[in-house]
């Protein structure tokens, strides 16, 4: 619901009311009412989108059924929270699209299920936060591409991308998709672009250092696939092992807690898990 829109209602039927009274009655001294109108009307149209985040952080609009059941298959997690958090992610869920430009990079726009899909990466690595936090602000600007991309920084074939100077984020949708409904065999591309958000945005302390010595331990967490395949598929150049590793934290979690306890806790105090 627009709830802006609905602000403005009043002054929009004040203008068709004082207009019809001007033309039909001949009240021309009553035109000073649609100067009354017109400027709250302005105001409400250049303050829309923070009128709309006040009103949806107050009364979340309700998720829909159908949508919550696709959730609940790639986080499974969710459903078994206490009542208090289960609301308090979908309430986010619902709302992280609504503060965020998520589309394709020619402008079309997206359903619905894919932003939501895509929201639940972000809130699952700010789950403990509190306030507005898990917005992960200023990255606000999502895009995706359909297939593999090339931009002017990587001029060749890659699925995803984070621009850390201009806080914005792109994927390949194809990639994306297949990193949720097969993680065991496609690399969660999501979750790597999100873990250098995440990184950037919050600046945590206490890291474990991952880097090249650690390429095996790491491609034995993460099942099907190893980091050259990775590199190979996805069109990366180079790879962040810090990034990889907490895609392994938030995907393979129990292989990551078996094989190597003492950093997979190290991760979880990061965040808060």
């Amino acid at each position: 619901m627009n709830y802006a829109r609905l602000l403005a209602l009043p002054f929009i039927v004040l203008i068709v009311i004082t207009l019809y009274r001007i033309f039909v009655h001949d009240l021309i001294y009553l035109s000073v009412w649609i100067a009354v109108g017109v400027i709250p009307i302005v105001i409400i149209m250049i303050f829309e989108p923070q009128i709309n985040w006040r009103f949806w952080k107050k009364w979340p609009p309700k998720m829909d059924d159908k949508l919550l059941k696709i959730i609940y298959q790639f986080w499974p997690q969710l459903k078994s929270k206490d009542d208090f958090t289960k609301k308090k992610l979908i309430n986010r869920l619902v709302l992280y699209p609504r503060a965020h430009d998520i589309r394709f990079f020619n402008e079309a726009d997206l359903p619905l299920d894919i932003k939501t899909m895509l929201a639940s990466i972000p809130i699952r690595m700010t789950e403990n936060t509190d306030g507005d936090e898990y917005l992960m602000m200023p990255f606000e600007r999502i895009y995706f591409y359909k297939n593999s991309f090339p931009t002017p920084d990587h001029p060749y074939l890659h699925t995803s991308e984070t621009h850390l100077e201009d806080a914005v984020l792109l994927f390949s949708l194809e990639q994306f998709l297949a990193s949720f409904r097969e993680p065991a065999t496609v690399f969660p591309i999501g979750f790597y672009e999100f873990a250098a958000v995440y990184l950037e945005v919050f600046r945590p302390v206490n890291l474990p250092s991952f880097d090249e010595n650690d390429k095996k331990l790491l491609e034995d967490i993460g099942p099907g696939f190893t980091i050259d395949q990775v590199m190979q598929i996805n069109g990366y150049r180079d790879i962040n092992y810090l990034q990889y590793a907490i895609v392994c934290f938030f995907c393979y979690p129990d292989a990551f807690q078996t094989l190597d306890p003492g950093r997979y806790q190290a991760l979880a105090n990061v965040f808060n898990a």
